[in-house]
């Protein structure tokens, strides 16, 4: 594993760091354990400060080792997804092991399956996040193998601040062709979590991305009934045998999670049953794909009613520079704050001539005008507003001009003053793009914003499209690395399987000849 070990060295993190962040994994800083080893909390110090993170430590005795371990920092490295959890890096030093991943505060969904407070359309949200991260793994973006998770289980979504859903744990991953209808590999070792398997998957060995897709529809039925699929008294089969029972009765009323029972519109409750039924079924050729259970479940949550914004099921909306747009008023925020936003509500606490960059930068705002309903802006710098957005207020102030303003005469600002309060993403995997663009201070402190209002915006565009150009090389070099690397694994699988194949055929063969030697032998004793 050096040559790997050697194509991310970028997000290799020394252990002293790591020691220093968990009060050298202290008792106090244990958030969990599970089968990899035990997961701490902790704050990480680096050049911009502190970030919150989750670090996971392998205990080799739990049954985990070393393939598992580069297996989850190869594809976390490679598969990138809002709904998938963000590694930051990984220690490999001393004989230790170690992951560390953003720190997610709501941990896993297991632990709020049974939360009264946590309503109907939240728990919709959820299933929605964690059906579109595991579309991404089974049908990823260009060269990509497709990946088969084996271990979906709610304990798996993570949880963030904001309730967002993030599939997690890929040890026991497996990686196929992308672009094909059918994927299946046949394991000799079946794995998984008792009651999510699935039965074909366990009788046959025959693994494939309905194997991921059985599992998840009763994650979805957790969700609906708020509990486990496996209590302390119950064998693997009666949770399931309980849905499918109540669902040809058409009565799933009688199953329900009672502190949301009255809150689920028929219709809502039709689709989610619907299309969670469909991903139970026993013949995995008529189970769904993701992305088709990721659109139901977004009709179900359509079905709640006007009472459930749109914007909770966003889609990306194409500017252009110069187009004027209308936001919908929904929260305020305060000077610095970085907020999410859906495609349809943004932000109250803003004045006509401030500025609000988008995801760093890579779309600009002017706020032009502003009523008790709607914040009227014009496109300085077009993109594309996302679902869920990093926004920065530019505060307009006597020592940072308006750049949409009149002409200005000189005043001294730095671009510093605009700044997130969350942590990038990845603040130690160099190679990312989010965290590059973070990094680069496009002006510094000590120099001053002045001249023509339009100069200071092109200089700023101009900059940005400069470093936005070296980015994107640094990206596609690090992608390349990370698919050969994913390639080796995958033909290393091959050859493992192969070995396995010939070694029983071997054997076999030495049992059929030692059979007729013991035959031959009989039949010259009498």
């Amino acid at each position: 594993m050096m040559s790997v070990e050697k194509q991310f060295v970028h997000l290799k993190i020394q252990l002293a760091s790591i020691i220093s962040a968990t009060n050298n994994f202290s008792e106090e800083n244990c958030i969990g354990k599970g089968g990899f080893g035990n997961v701490y909390k902790g704050d990480l110090v680096h050049s911009k400060g502190k970030t919150k993170v989750a670090v996971k430590r392998l205990v080799s005795e739990f049954g985990q080792g070393n393939s598992e371990f580069w297996k989850e920092v190869i594809m976390l490295s490679v598969y990138r997804h809002d709904n998938i959890i963000t590694l930051i890096g990984f220690c490999d030093e001393m004989s230790e092991k170690i992951l560390v991943y953003d720190y997610v505060s709501n941990k896993s969904l297991d632990l709020h399956l049974n939360n009264k407070d946590l309503n109907w359309v939240q728990r919709l949200t959820i299933c929605i996040g964690a059906a579109r991260g595991l579309a991404y793994l089974h049908n990823p973006a260009n060269t990509h193998q497709r990946v088969l998770h084996r271990d979906i289980k709610s304990s798996n979504v993570l949880l963030d601040e904001n309730w967002n859903a993030k599939i997690a744990d890929f040890g026991l991953s497996k990686f196929g062709p992308a672009n094909q209808q059918y994927t299946f590999i046949v394991s000799n070792n079946v794995v998984g979590t008792i009651g999510y398997c699935d039965p074909l998957y366990l009788e046959s060995g025959l693994l494939t991305k309905e194997s991921d897709v059985y599992s998840f529809g009763v994650v979805l039925f957790e969700v609906l009934c708020g509990r486990l699929c496996i209590g302390k008294k119950e064998n693997s089969h009666t949770f399931t045998q309980l849905v499918r029972k109540h669902y040809k009765e058409d009565n799933m009323y009688g199953i329900i999670f009672s502190h949301i029972k009255d809150e689920i519109h028929p219709n809502s409750l039709k689709a989610f049953t619907t299309i969670a039924y469909q991903c139970l079924k026993r013949d995995h050729k008529r189970r769904p794909l993701m992305t088709e259970i990721a659109t139901q479940l977004e009709t179900a949550l359509n079905y709640q009613g006007p009472e459930v914004r749109s914007g909770d099921v966003p889609k990306p909306i194409p500017l252009q520079e110069g187009k004027e747009f209308n936001f919908t008023i929904k929260s305020g925020v305060s000077t610095n704050d970085t907020v999410s936003v859906n495609y349809d509500g943004f932000i109250n606490d803003v004045e006509p001539g401030d500025i609000v960059l988008v995801d760093g930068g890579m779309m600009s705002l002017a706020v032009k005008s502003k009523t008790k309903s709607l914040v009227k802006c014009e496109v300085i710098d077009g993109g594309e507003l996302k679902s869920k957005s990093n926004l920065i207020v530019r505060r307009k102030s006597p020592s940072l001009p308006s750049i949409t303003g009149p002409k200005s005469n000189k005043s001294t600002g730095n671009y510093n003053q605009i700044e997130e309060k969350k942590i990038p993403n990845t603040p130690h995997t160099i190679e990312s793009l989010n965290q590059l663009k973070e990094n680069v201070h496009m002006i510094e402190p000590e120099e001053s914003w002045a001249g023509e209002s339009v100069d200071d915006v092109e200089k700023l565009k101009s900059t940005l499209q400069n470093v936005y150009a070296e980015l994107d090389v640094e990206r596609e070099a690090s992608a390349t690395a990370a698919s050969e690397a994913l390639s080796m694994i995958l033909q290393l699988q091959e050859e493992k399987a192969k070995m396995q194949m010939e070694t029983s055929q071997y054997k076999r063969i030495m049992e059929e000849r030692y059979e007729i030697q013991s035959r031959s032998f009989e039949t010259n004793q009498e």
